[in-house]
């Protein structure tokens, strides 16, 4: 059994060190398994053996740091497992040997120069190392946005650090959860450095996403380009770098990019014209839940399409629109099992299902997975039954963003999920809301009550019960208390975005469990997969930042 050798125990880069390579390639996979098993549409889906990194050690070509200068030596580091202490770690494992060693040599700089947070400007970095060619990308987030020396110093820097062949400037961002809180800037050096994935070359700038092991990129494009191999044309979504959008424009006819970071867009755009394929591939800078409904989207007829989050996963608009393009194909490339099993089964209500599932693994010592999951097209399927009946009617279990079917009586609010009932209206409903803020214990108030049943995170599981006619006012009445549901629009755009973030909170945590009448009662078969992932997230530890997370 061979464990990792790391002298940092209070670092939390690298949370599955002490489980052998092959224990955490089994637990990797569980993850997956587990996250697809909490929706019944997925129950039963067959995932295939997980593909294992070469290295488990020195893969990391990325590192996202914070900087600190603490009693007279500069810290380069992540944020220690407990407190706010910035680590120094000058000999991380995981990080390629190139890298490490630019990084002493950054970090005797900052030190010579008195630069390092919280006297000097520099409060972290973003630093790249190219597996093709060795050069080194480094950003500079500064908390003014601004280096001292400017350009000058840049170029001092360029000369000082192996490797090292762009410099870039960032304001930090201030809440200390971005690396980059600005569009980066070249200030010294090139304004790119290339990176070649298969025949693909690709001049990343700073700030681009792409793959912390950029050797590992290439199994995954394999997985991609089988999948859409009949396809012509063909939509990448979070596009970021082009990576599967170049790779598949040699085979198809038409192919667009779509990534909301402008970095990654002209990334894109300069590898499409060094190689000669501005003709098959294009690229468009913007929100994707936006862009899709515009005429450079919708003029084409899509047969296949990628989609490739970040960790937050997409977004029911999205999905929604994607799916009435009607293509034959999609693949899913996703580095979180919650966020991807609670996508996969709003595609599935849309009438994709699931062909092929597999794990990569591109983080070792880490429980971060990443997984290629392929698409096909077929019929919508009908909605699941509740538990009772309708005496001359019928009630569904309606997933979230889903249409009830026509007849219907009463249905949950937009975006919830749980019973809806066509033929006679029911007297009272039942729900589960999760709100803002800590309640009273119980309350009656305008259009029904409700009564706390957990408190989480500081806010407040809740039942609520009215009439179904009621049922809204009773809602809106929560929220001018102050306890608006979470995840609806009127707990505010920040809270939603946090939540979506800290807890893959797409939609508002609402679901009606009970419906009844004279003589009758149907209930819900059960909380929803999305809602009790994002009920485990609150409860677990604090917040993630790309200061700690595994990617």
């Amino acid at each position: 059994m061979t464990l990792l050798d790391c002298p940092y125990r209070d670092c939390p880069g690298c949370p599955a060190r002490d489980s052998s390579y092959a224990e955490q390639l089994e637990k990797k996979r569980s993850r997956l398994l587990a996250a697809l098993a909490r929706f019944p549409s997925l129950a039963g889906l067959a995932v295939e053996p997980i593909v294992p990194s070469p290295h488990i050690t020195g893969y990391r070509h990325r590192a996202k740091l914070p900087v600190l200068e603490c009693e007279g030596q500069v810290h380069l580091g992540l944020f220690a497992a407990t407190g706010h202490r910035v680590l120094d770690t000058p000999e991380c494992p995981v990080l390629a040997p190139a890298l490490r060693e630019a990084l002493s040599t950054l970090r005797e700089f900052l030190a010579a120069r008195g630069l390092a947070a919280p006297e000097g400007p520099v409060a972290a970095i973003d630093a790249r190392l190219s597996s093709t060619t060795g050069e080194i990308q480094l950003a500079l987030a500064c908390r003014d946005g601004s280096l001292p020396g400017g350009e000058e110093a840049a170029r001092e820097l360029l000369a000082a650090v192996p490797g090292l062949t762009s410099v870039a400037l960032s304001r930090a961002d201030p809440r200390g959860v971005r690396v980059l809180g600005s569009q980066p800037r070249v200030l010294a050096g090139s304004p790119s450095i290339e990176e070649k994935i298969g025949g693909v070359s690709l001049g990343l700038e700073p700030g681009a996403f792409f793959q912390v092991d950029p050797r590992r990129a290439a199994v995954l494009v394999g997985l991609v380009a089988g999948a859409l191999s009949g396809c012509r044309r063909i939509l990448d979504v979070y596009c970021g770098a082009g990576t599967y959008a170049l790779a598949l424009a040699s085979r198809a006819e038409e192919v667009l990019g779509l990534d909301e970071v402008a970095a990654s867009v002209e990334s894109a755009r300069s590898a499409a014209r060094e190689a000669g394929l501005e003709g098959r591939v294009r690229f468009v800078q913007g929100q994707s839940e936006k862009l899709l409904g515009h005429g450079a989207v919708r003029e084409s007829a899509w047969d296949g399409i990628v989609l490739n989050p970040a960790r937050r996963g997409s977004d029911p608009v999205t999905l929604a629109a994607l799916a009435q393009f009607k293509p034959r194909s999609v693949v899913y490339v996703s580095c979180d099992p919650e966020t991807l099993a609670r996508d996969l089964d709003t595609l599935h209500w849309r009438g994709f299902s699931a062909q092929r599932i597999v794990p990569v693994d591109l983080f070792p010592q880490t429980w971060e997975v990443e997984t290629v999951a392929v698409l096909s097209a077929g019929e919508r399927p009908s909605f699941p039954a509740t538990e009772g009946l309708v005496p001359g009617g019928r009630a569904v279990d309606l997933p979230p963003w889903q249409s009830a079917p026509e007849g219907t009586a009463f249905e949950p609010p937009a975006g919830a999920s749980g019973v809806a009932v066509s033929g006679p209206e029911p007297d009272s409903v039942k729900a589960l809301a999760l709100v803002r803020g800590r309640t009273r214990p119980a309350q009656e108030l305008r259009g029904g009550g409700y009564r706390r049943v957990e408190e989480i995170a500081g806010h407040s599981l809740v039942r609520l019960e009215a009439r179904p006619a009621t049922l809204r006012h009773l809602l809106t009445s929560l929220a001018r208390t102050g306890h608006p549901v979470l995840g609806d629009p009127r707990s505010g755009v920040a809270t939603c975005r946090w939540f979506r973030e800290r807890a893959a909170l797409v939609r508002p945590f609402l679901h009606i469990e009970e419906a009844s009448g004279p003589g009758w009662q149907v209930t819900s078969r059960g909380i929803p997969g999305d809602l009790a992932i994002a009920l485990d997230r609150l409860r677990g530890s604090g917040a993630q930042s790309e200061f700690g997370s595994g990617s």
